[in-house]
């Protein structure tokens, strides 16, 4: 017995008293309450959809994020993000919450909707079936000869209150129905939003990828968790070319070792030039597409010297800023991906070839 366990078995049972027997394996039963079981499958697929629209949005949001001390800055960095087809988990950062909730009060609110969905389905069928005797008995009173007028016509107007309150009762169903779903997004956005802000405290590296994994399982399982788990498999999205242009941008600026006289515009290129032309090949794609080259051009490389012209434009549009050191990464990177995508005229293409740095 270690004398952690041993501790804790003092704090429960007087001094020298014995150990309470355990009970045998048999009689432990397992509820059926607790953490739900996950598809890997489906956690890690999940994952990858996360990550993509990270790391395409990551100059927008990814400064905010790393300053978020509450759920309400939680959804301001978040923000910029719902003008885009967002995904259900990322939606559970811009939405405001009314109240806090946790795991397991998100699981009964999910048994809630689903008994109500199912009282919905056999109230429908029952309607179907109703509205079908309704229509046989609005058939027999069309016939003119029947004797039988009067307690068909009684018969008729029973089958019609009859459908008249089923209806009702799916209006209220569906009510019901409406509002607990309102309760279940507020729910899990309310533990969404705590849940990361917990895993923000914890210090992990602050990339689309870490963040990805963490909220890949959210809300059936805590963001640790999912990150445990997600960590074990790589991405094949990581690292997007987006993000590899944000890190260049991010990890220039901070770079020391400006030489006298030097401008930012010169320090920009002269950092895209030191580029290596050319980058090894992962032994995993050499293998898996048969490859009988170990070594590929520098993407990277390529596109900021042939966009140096939307560059340049983003340098000298941000020096305009006063805004803190750690936040003109991001300015520069949303800004140039903004003029990246903008449409081009010819004139604008001859110029940006002007422009390209060449080497």
């Amino acid at each position: 017995m270690t004398k952690l366990k041993n501790g804790l078995d003092t704090k429960k049972r007087g001094k020298g008293e014995a150990a309470p027997a355990k009970l045998p394996r048999k009689e432990v039963k397992k509820g059926k309450k607790g953490r739900p079981g996950i598809n890997l499958d489906q956690l890690l697929g999940d994952r990858d959809a996360i990550l993509q629209q990270l790391s395409g949005s990551w100059e927008r949001i990814g400064w905010r994020l790393s300053r978020a001390t509450t759920p309400k800055d939680i959804r301001k960095a978040f923000l910029p993000m719902k003008r885009d087809p967002i995904n259900v988990r990322l939606l559970n950062l811009v939405i405001n919450p009314k109240a806090s909730a946790s795991a397991v009060h998100i699981r009964q609110t999910e048994r809630q909707l689903g008994e109500e969905i199912e009282r919905q389905y056999e109230l429908q069928k029952n309607q179907d079936a109703l509205q079908r005797k309704f229509d046989e008995s609005d058939a027999a009173l069309s016939f003119e000869g029947t004797t039988e007028r009067t307690a068909i016509a009684a018969e008729h107007k029973k089958r019609g209150d009859e459908f008249e309150e089923c209806e009702r009762q799916i209006f209220a169903s569906d009510c019901r129905r409406r509002d607990i779903q309102r309760t279940l997004d507020d729910c899990r956005a309310a533990f969404t939003q705590s849940e990361l802000l917990r895993f923000k405290k914890r210090g992990y590296s602050h990339n689309p990828k870490t963040y990805a994994n963490a909220l890949a399982g959210l809300p059936k399982i805590g963001c640790r968790h999912s990150f445990r788990l997600c960590s074990k498999s790589d991405s094949p999205l990581w690292p997007s070319h987006h993000f590899e242009v944000f890190s260049f941008i991010e990890r220039t600026w901070n770079s020391k070792g400006f030489e006298p006289g030097t401008s930012l515009e010169d320090h920009f290129k002269n950092m895209i030039l030191s580029l290596p032309p050319e980058v090894p090949v992962e032994p995993e794609v050499q293998e898996r597409y048969r490859l009988d080259f170990t070594t590929r051009d520098n993407y990277l490389r390529t596109f900021l010297r042939t966009n140096w012209f939307f560059l340049r434009a983003a340098l000298g549009r941000v020096r305009r800023y006063r805004v803190p050191s750690s936040m003109v990464p991001y300015l520069i990177a949303g800004r140039f991906f903004k003029n990246y995508a903008k449409p081009r005229s010819p004139e604008d293409i001859v110029r940006i070839d002007i422009a390209a740095i060449s080497g």
